[in-house]
């Protein structure tokens, strides 16, 4: 179930929400997600993730996954990209890359380029 930090996280409110679970009393069912809330949950622990990790982490067909991934990019819940990487042998591999909608990854660690100082007027 997305819980209201995820829901602060996302900047939304939990109960206008199109894909909030309802409220469920029994401690069993707490764990009962609906498909794109799987897919959100997944993505606001991993971060961005190819379909195919999602796929195999919440372990629905990549066919199912990439149906609701277009639905999720279609409502704004996330941001795609379509990618192509080829491996070593020459195979070529059609993926979507996907995040959370206005989520900004943290700075890499290390040293960063120092801002170059503005200069004046052209003469």
């Amino acid at each position: 179930m997305l819980n209201a930090a995820l829901f602060h996280f996302l900047g939304r409110n939990q109960s206008d929400h199109l894909l909030a679970v309802p409220a469920v009393d029994d401690a069993d069912s707490e764990r009962q997600l609906t498909p794109m809330t799987e897919i959100l949950e997944c993505l606001t622990k991993h971060g961005q993730r190819l379909d195919s990790e999602i796929a195999e982490e919440i372990g629905v067909p990549l066919a199912k996954v990439r149906e609701r991934l277009a639905r999720l990019a279609a409502s704004g819940e996330i941001i795609t990209c379509n990618l192509t990487r080829f491996e070593k042998n020459g195979k070529r591999i059609e993926a979507v890359q996907c995040r959370i909608s206005g989520y900004v990854p943290p700075l890499a660690p290390g040293r960063k380029a120092k801002p170059t100082p503005a200069s004046g007027p052209v003469r």
